[in-house]
């Protein structure tokens, strides 16, 4: 054998065997990471469970005294430490688990690691820690409207080989009025938009917040979005979350109707359950829209006037003039019919069988949703207008939100209204003595014993992401925990350290990305990013 080939066959077997000597420690569920990774000047606490109750329980694991942090490229020990009990070893009880943490914040070299209990020799999934380490994530999360958008056909160089299908839901260009399905001259051309959850159903109200969460992050930061995210509208010179958008709002605009009304819903076929659905483009049955309401109406006039405004500052005046007529036009036919409800898939009214989830917003003596989707349309449509008309309906009516009407009421089911009123008191517009009595109960809601940052809220739950309930859909009331630590971080006139409410607000994105009781990431189709290298 020649020398080249020697030492070729040599460097081989060394890869070969430091792969081996690398991951030779069994992967354990105990030690669980964010399996992305850290930012490098971030807090990094590793967290360590032993399962007392529950389907995993008892656990026979008992951590070691020494954990360290390897280096999974070269093998390296670059930190080395001992786990601090929970609470004094107590079982958590929203998981069942007893808790420790390994804080290993002092590694801050950008680089690819894990984390080794050594006396058990079992390790965590690999994660990295960079500063741009949830870059590929953001643009996975902006991407997965692209795989969700109705009436195109999703073509390989876009999707992938496993995700391509042809056209998809073409019959909305002829979608049929409910209540009159046999008069063919009321068929309306609904195409666009995005499938709803685990249905092909588009509803109008949760469809203008999704655009409007969008443009609010576009808003915060620009420089986040890029235009390479592999769609379509790739490589435009728009950053493709402005398209993603555009791709919803242009179903928004065909929803309006010319008094401007807009349609609450659009069911369509083929839903997970009859096991037609799959891929969407087998569906070709019927799409069926139906009648307008307020709760629509005040929904999509809250992402029209926010679209006008970011377009507007986008250099596209036309399609910003387009956007806030409709605002304009919506917000009129909303105030003169305030009053106007349809809910959807409900026998008592003929609508059973249209669409799946209800899109209305129905108060009762605990509630005042209605009331806050119309606020919360007049504070948009005055940031775009000044029309101080909207300023005094938003003023007359911030005080009936639950946090005013039941003394300190704060919690995961007000997000809107609590979203809503940390806008208006930094907005440099509106009465200043308002602002200042909104401030002083935020806080003392905000810091009451029970929820958020108490001693029986953040500081209890082991995994560093506490909720107080855990309904259906819980991991959207997670992101909205810590959007409002993260909100509050930057809060004025506040005496809280900032860095620490950021940390507190990055541990919500640790637990969605596996720093939970199941050690796993609730993001679908990640595992590549994720685990690569495992």
């Amino acid at each position: 054998m020649g020398l080249k080939k020697s030492v070729s066959a040599i460097l081989t077997l060394c890869i070969i065997l430091f792969a081996s000597f690398t991951f030779a420690q069994e992967l354990t569920d105990n030690i669980v990471v964010d399996q992305f990774g850290y930012r490098e000047q971030a807090r990094k606490i590793a967290v360590i469970r032993v399962p007392q109750i529950g389907p995993d329980a008892p656990s026979i694991y008992n951590p070691g005294t020494q954990f360290q942090v390897i280096n999974s490229v070269n093998g390296n020990v670059v930190h080395t430490g001992a786990p601090v009990s929970f609470r004094g070893g107590e079982t958590d009880a929203a998981s069942g688990d007893r808790i420790w943490h390994f804080d290993f914040s002092a590694v801050t070299s950008p680089g690819r690691y894990y984390v080794l209990d050594v006396t058990n020799n079992v390790r965590s999934f690999p994660f990295d820690i960079a500063n741009g380490v949830y870059d590929d994530v953001l643009r996975a999360a902006v991407k997965y409207f692209y795989y969700q958008r109705a009436g195109v056909a999703k073509l390989a160089q876009y999707a992938g080989e496993d995700w391509a299908d042809g056209m998809q839901f073409e019959q909305d260009r002829q979608t049929r009025d409910w209540f009159n399905r046999n008069d063919r001259s009321r068929d309306r051309d609904l195409s666009g938009a995005w499938y709803d959850a685990g249905d092909y159903n588009k509803y109008t109200k949760w469809t203008s917040d999704y655009i409007s969460e969008m443009l609010l992050m576009y808003e915060e930061n620009p420089a986040a979005f890029s235009d390479d995210y592999g769609i379509p509208e790739s490589g435009n010179g728009v950053p493709d979350i402005l398209d993603e958008v555009v791709w919803g709002l242009n179903w928004l605009l065909r929803m309006q109707n010319d008094d401007g009304s807009m349609l609450s819903v659009q069911g369509l076929a083929g839903g997970y359950g009859d096991g037609t659905g799959s891929p969407p483009s087998r569906v070709t049955a019927v799409s069926y829209y139906g009648p307008p309401n307020a709760t629509a109406t005040f929904g999509a006039v809250r992402a029209f006037a926010i679209a006008s405004r970011v377009f507007g500052d986008h250099g596209a005046v036309n399609y910003a003039e387009r956007l806030k007529t409709a605002a304009v036009k919506a917000w009129e036919w909303g105030i003169a019919n305030p009053d106007s409800m349809f809910s959807n898939n409900t026998a008592s009214n003929g609508s059973a069988g249209l669409a799946a989830g209800n899109q209305e917003i129905i108060d009762n003596e605990h509630t005042t949703g209605r009331v806050e989707n119309m606020v919360t349309a007049a504070w948009f449509l005055y940031e775009l207008t000044e029309d101080p008309s909207l300023l005094q309906i938003v003023e007359d009516n911030l005080k009936r939100f639950p946090l005013f009407a039941w003394w300190q009421f704060m919690d995961q089911y007000r997000h809107s209204s609590h979203m809503l009123y940390m806008r208006y008191i930094n907005d440099p517009r509106g009465s200043q003595a308002l602002k200042n009595e909104i401030r002083s109960m935020l806080i003392a809601a905000f810091t009451r014993n029970d929820d958020f940052n108490s001693p029986n809220g953040y500081a209890s739950d082991g995994y560093r992401a506490f909720m107080k309930a855990y309904p259906w859909g819980s991991n959207r009331d997670k992101g909205h925990y810590g959007l409002t630590f993260y909100k509050w971080h930057s809060m004025v006139d506040q005496t809280v350290d900032a860095n620490e409410f950021r940390e507190r607000a990055e541990g919500y994105l640790h637990y969605i990305h596996g720093v939970n009781p199941f050690n796993m990431v609730y993001l679908t189709n990640m595992i590549t990013s994720a685990h690569r290298g495992v």
